[in-house]
């Protein structure tokens, strides 16, 4: 069970002489997570209260005749329970330029790509930040040179990704957790420098009623596997290793507005981890408005899951990571 209290406050300053803007604004929340059941492992904290603290402030200047954007958006939370949920991040730190046929942000920021609900295959640019919630909807800020360029032939969009970040992990102490507890400390990288230069393309395109968008991403990938730790050649694992590959990763997302409808595809193949395969996410939404005459819409929303790996042989190490089931405990 979780309760959640916030506080929004925004302040908007406008400086018309020289066509400057700059806004602030934020968020803070008081978090508490109340557990009906006692810890499922000994290492686990056994209180059944978790409260935590959250604050997220933004600030934007624009100059220029809003040609030049200026964007710092910090992310911090404390937790009582869960030591590696206590972090801080910039979730955004950059400088966009926009000119004529083009513009570029340059700095830390975040980039989505998807269209799907259930599971955004997609969606590799990030790294996700997984103490915040399961769910992997929270990312965190990636240091990127993003060039966007706009044509009558579809929208371009090339990312240089300078600087790798691993992904978070609840604590052995935290409730929401693996079975195993994950050793985010000591993560194997195979040998690759955080600093390898990652790569990614995107082609996108509003085809009618459709959405269309097609992307290679080319470097580390930011889903890792977890590799069970035996130490001293036990039968039992202790922990799990967080262990990164080199992938390369095409997709292809279409979203349809037919009506009341929105028909949604994601499908995404890769290479680097294990043999390559595919997988995707396709479904529909349905969104009935003004429902018995009133103000209130039901919507209705339908998705398949596939992942394309052979099932009947037994898994390796060096196989992807399961995309569709997370088991955490409380």
């Amino acid at each position: 069970m979780k309760l959640t209290t916030a506080i929004i406050t925004a302040l908007l300053t406008v400086s018309v002489g020289n066509v400057q803007a700059s806004e602030w604004s934020g968020f803070a929340a008081l978090d508490l997570r109340l557990f009906t059941e006692t810890a499922a492992f000994p290492t686990q904290n056994t209180s059944f209260a978790d409260p935590s603290v959250l604050m997220q402030p933004e600030f934007r200047h624009e100059w220029n005749n809003s040609s030049d954007r200026f964007t710092a958006i910090p992310f911090g939370r404390y937790d009582s329970l869960d030591s590696n949920r206590s972090h801080w991040d910039l979730r955004e730190l950059n400088w966009l330029h926009r000119d004529d046929g083009w513009n570029l942000q340059t700095g830390v920021g975040k980039v989505f790509w998807g269209v799907a609900e259930s599971r955004h295959l997609v969606d590799i640019v990030n790294q996700t930040d997984f103490v915040e919630n399961i769910n992997s909807e929270e990312k965190l800020g990636q240091p990127m040179l993003n060039l966007n360029i706009p044509t009558d032939y579809g929208n371009f969009n090339l990312l240089y990704l300078p600087y790798f970040r691993e992904r978070t992990f609840p604590a052995a102490n935290g409730r929401v957790r693996f079975e195993l507890p994950v050793n985010a400390n000591n993560p194997n990288l195979n040998g690759i420098s955080h600093f390898h230069p990652d790569w990614a393309l995107r082609w996108s395109r509003t085809l009618g009623d459709w959405d269309v968008g097609v992307a290679h991403f080319s470097g580390v990938g930011r889903e890792p596997r977890l590799a069970a730790y035996f130490p001293n050649n036990s039968p039992y694992p202790t922990e799990l290793i967080p262990t990164y590959d080199l992938i390369n990763q095409t997709s292809l997302d279409v979203q349809g507005a037919l009506g009341n409808w929105l028909l949604k595809l994601e499908a995404m193949t890769r290479s680097g981890q294990g043999s390559r395969f595919l997988a995707l996410v396709a479904g529909f939404e349905y969104t009935n408005y003004g429902i018995l005459e009133s103000n209130a819409d039901l919507g209705l929303l339908m998705e398949y899951q596939y992942d394309g790996r052979d099932k009947s042989t037994p898994r390796k190490a060096s196989d992807a990571p399961q995309r569709l089931l997370i088991m955490t405990y409380f």
